[in-house]
Parts: C-alpha cells; structure tokens; sequence
C-alpha cells in the first residue's frame, strides 16, 4: 500500500543545523573515547572547536541575519530562525562544557601521567618566573600592541578568530579606564617553560602587563576571542 504521508510534514525533516551539531558531537565521542591515544583525542578536541568556528561563521551568522530582518519563516523542519538559534545555544554549551570537561579531567591529566604538563602562573617555581618574565621582556612586549578604550578612541577593529585580552585600568585622581591587547599569533601559543611542563603565552601576558600602561594598576583581565560573520554573498552580476 503507497505511504499517504504528507511530504511537506515538518515531522519527517531534521533541521540542518542540529544535525550538523549531532555529527560534530560524534566528534567530540572520540575525543572522549578512552581506548584512543591521548594525542589523537587531543586532536579531536581541537576539530570539534575549529568546526564549532566554522559553524559559528557561516550558519549560525545567516541564521542571526535572518533574524535581523524580521524573517518568521519556518524551515522544512518547522523552526523559525529564532528557534533554531535557541536549540543551537543549548546544544552549543553542553556541547563545550563536555569538552572542557573532557580536556580538563581526562586529557590534561592523562598527559601528566606521561610527563607534560600545563600551567598557569601561580603554579611555576621561582625560576620558571624568572623565565616567564624574560620570554616576555625580550620576545612577547615587542610585538605587542595595546589598545586603550576611552571617548577620544573608538572600539578597535578585532581580527576574526582572534585571542584577545581586556584589561580594566585604574589611575589615582582619574576614573577606570579599559584597554585591549590581542594575543599575538605570530608565536607559538604554548610556551614550553621547562622539560615537559607548557603555559600559556596569554598567562604570561596577564602577569606581566602592567608593564604596558605604566602609571596605571591592572584591576583585572579576562581574555576573550572574536568569532565574525563569514558568510559571505555572492552577486556575479557586480563582480
């Protein structure tokens, strides 16, 4: 007997874009996936995130411009622009807790029991400072650039993809002021600050940057990353 079904049924469609977040999701399975070896699941981790950008970019971007211009309309799975962007954010942020997680707990750990470690400032010896301190005199301070943020100076133009550190600054007799500094990608972002143990060119940048503002005290900085619309529209006629 012919199947009846209607074929414009919402019922019988997946949207587009969770079924692309499920298969980044099977990514991130073998990530998690302990019977793999710690480099391989590293790499895993490392696609899913440079997938999530890629997403975040194209789909996610045409999705918020359909928004913008007031669009209701449904896709064949019957979401509208706005639901969708709903179920993406809640997929999303599980999605990179779990990696997180999975970086935090299993791999970082399993690669201590193999002798490589990362860490952060507070837990370098003394020497290791020392190091930190002149990687950044000599090699970091030259190519960096701060960017302070007041009336006399618009919001700087922050690379797609870019690593960047916001800094709030306070100054005697004057209110607080806040300034940007992008994490340079011309050097390697892991520093290898003794045998087998790694930190964090932007930790390093953190700790010394009151360096950069002289005459002011860092209250506080948090980094952050720019991910910008990437989907791109092509006219033949004008091109």
């Amino acid at each position: 007997m012919a199947d009846k079904r209607d074929l414009r049924s919402s019922e019988l469609y997946i949207n587009r874009e969770l079924s692309w977040l499920e298969f980044n999701g099977r990514v991130l399975e073998e990530a998690q996936d302990k019977s793999n070896p710690l480099g391989e699941r590293l790499k895993f981790l490392s696609i899913c995130s440079s997938n999530l950008d890629e997403f975040f970019m194209v789909r996610v971007s045409g999705l918020m411009a359909l928004s913008g211009i007031g669009s209701s309309g449904q896709d064949p799975a019957g979401m509208t622009p706005e639901e969708q962007q709903a179920a993406i954010s809640l997929k999303t942020h599980k999605m990179v807790y779990d990696q997180y997680n999975c970086f935090l707990r299993s791999v970082c750990r399993g690669l201590a029991l193999e002798g490589l470690s990362f860490l952060d400032m507070s837990g370098l010896t003394e020497n290791e400072k020392v190091t930190a301190e002149r990687y950044f005199n000599t090699t970091l301070s030259p190519i960096l650039t701060p960017m302070a943020i007041d009336q006399s100076r618009p919001f700087p133009f922050l690379s797609n993809r870019s690593l960047n550190i916001i800094l709030e600054l306070e100054k005697k007799g004057e209110s607080r002021r806040y300034a940007v500094v992008q994490v340079p990608s011309v050097v390697p972002r892991l520093f290898e600050i003794g045998a087998g143990r790694f930190i964090l060119i932007e930790e390093i940048v953190k700790a010394f940057s009151h360096r950069l503002f002289m005459g002011n005290r860092v209250v506080c900085s948090y980094c952050f990353r720019i991910t910008r619309d990437s989907d791109l529209e092509m006219h033949e006629e004008e091109t």
